[in-house]
This record gives structure tokens, C-alpha cells and sequence, in this order.
């Protein structure tokens, strides 16, 4: 079960669990979305409100960071100019004739390309115009040094 639905079947709001854990309600609810991994601290006391078990919420916990490396969560959540890369994906794949998705050996290939290109695009878009971008990169390759 996933915490919106245990939160549900306890007849709770969002709110209501926020206020509870002494955070806000924009914070839960990315918690619950799985946009933010629970943190160990809120484990005890979210386990307690959802009356289940700390090992619950350990497993939901864990199996949300397993499904997070999965490529198709990275795809599906990944945002390219504003879209989901999914969606952008999917735009492309509707007005190409050039692939076969059962061609297991050729498909991927044109996938990644799809994907490059989008990727590209869209770094090349936050170079030009996303000075804080810029200086993030910096900042990765001089903790590098």
C-alpha cells in the first residue's frame, strides 16, 4: 500500500498528517507524490499516525528509491521545456514513420536519439538563458577538483 492510500483508508487529510509531523502541507504532499524520499526522522511518527509499522513504511520507503533508478520513472519524470520527456516522446513517435517499436535491436536506438536531441535542446536552451544553470555546473566540476 502507498501512503495516500493508507492516509485514506484512516479517513485523514493531508493536512492533517502535515501538521503532525510538524511540516507543510506543500512538503507531504511531495512525500506522498514520491517526489521526496520520507525521511528517517518522520518514520516513528508517520508510522503512528497511519497506524501501521515503522517496517511499512521502511518498505514503501525503499521500494520508491528502487523505483526511482528504474529508467522508465526517469523518463516519466524527467521535464524538457516545461513537458513531461514522456510526452515529448510520445509527440515525436506519433509523427515519425521511421521506426518499428517491435524492432527490438532498432528501436532503442532511435529512442535514445528522440531523447538525446530533446535533452540537447533543452540544455542548450539553459545554457543561453540560465545564468544559475550555468554556475550549478561550475560548481559540480570544481567539487571534482
Amino acid at each position: 500500500m502507498e501512503l495516500r492510500e493508507l492516509r485514506k483508508a484512516r479517513g485523514l487529510k493531508s493536512l492533517e498528517i502535515a501538521k503532525k509531523l510538524g511540516i507543510t502541507l506543500g512538503y507531504y504532499s511531495h512525500i506522498e507524490l514520491g517526489r521526496r524520499s520520507i525521511k528517517e526522522a518522520l518514520i516513528p511518527e508517520l508510522a503512528k499516525i497511519l497506524l501501521v509499522s515503522e517496517g511499512e513504511i521502511y518498505m514503501i520507503r525503499d521500494k520508491r528509491e528502487k523505483d526511482n533508478t528504474l529508467l522508465k520513472h526517469w523518463i516519466d519524470h524527467v521535464t524538457i521545456g516545461g513537458n513531461k520527456l514522456i510526452n515529448e516522446i510520445i509527440q515525436e513517435l506519433r509523427f515519425s514513420r521511421r521506426f518499428d517499436i517491435d524492432d527490438i535491436d532498432g528501436f532503442p536506438y532511435f529512442m535514445s536519439e528522440v531523447i538525446a536531441d530533446k535533452i540537447r535542446e533543452e540544455l542548450k536552451m539553459q545554457f543561453k538563458h540560465n545564468i544559475r544553470f550555468r554556475e550549478f555546473f561550475k560548481r559540480k566540476l570544481d567539487e571534482l577538483k
